[in-house]
C-alpha cells in the first residue's frame, strides 16, 4: 500500500511539473498547433510517468543516474511526442530544435525541483525552529 501511496504522489508531482512546463511552453508559443484535449492529456500522463521514474532512482551517484534519468525521460518525452504526431522523423532541422527544447526544458524542471526542494526545506525547518523555540520556554 505504501508503495501504491508513494507512487501516486510521484505521478501528481510529476504532473504538476509538466503542466507548468507545458503551459509556459504554449506561451512562446513552441506548440504551433491548438493544443487538443489528447496534447494535455498526454502531457500529464507523460509527466506522471516521468515523475515516478525519478521517485524511483534514489540519486546517490549523479554520474549513473541522471544520463539513465536523461534518456528514460528522453524516451517517454519522444513517445509522447509521436503519439501526438509532432515528430518529424526525416527533418534535420526538426532534430536539432527539438534537442536545444529538450535540453532546455529537462533543465527547467531540474530547476523547479530544486527550488520546490528547497521551499519545503526551509519550511520544515522554520516549523522545527518554532517548535524548538517553543519547547525552550
Amino acid at each position: 500500500m505504501k508503495l501504491f501511496k508513494r507512487s501516486g504522489r510521484l505521478f501528481i508531482s510529476g504532473m504538476e511539473i509538466a503542466s507548468v512546463i507545458y503551459l509556459l511552453l504554449l506561451s512562446i508559443q513552441v506548440q504551433t498547433t491548438f493544443p487538443s484535449a489528447k496534447n494535455i492529456f498526454s502531457i500529464l500522463i507523460m509527466g506522471g510517468l516521468i515523475g515516478i521514474f525519478s521517485g524511483l532512482l534514489n540519486i546517490d551517484d549523479y554520474r549513473i543516474e541522471l544520463p539513465i534519468h536523461f534518456v528514460v525521460t528522453f524516451l517517454i518525452v519522444l513517445g509522447i511526442m509521436f503519439i501526438n504526431g509532432w515528430v518529424e522523423w526525416q527533418n534535420p532541422t526538426f532534430w536539432l530544435a527539438f534537442g536545444i527544447e529538450y535540453l532546455f526544458v529537462y533543465g527547467l524542471a531540474w530547476l523547479i525541483v530544486f527550488l520546490s526542494g528547497n521551499l519545503k526545506v526551509k519550511r520544515i525547518n522554520k516549523t522545527l525552529r518554532k517548535r524548538n523555540q517553543s519547547l525552550k520556554k
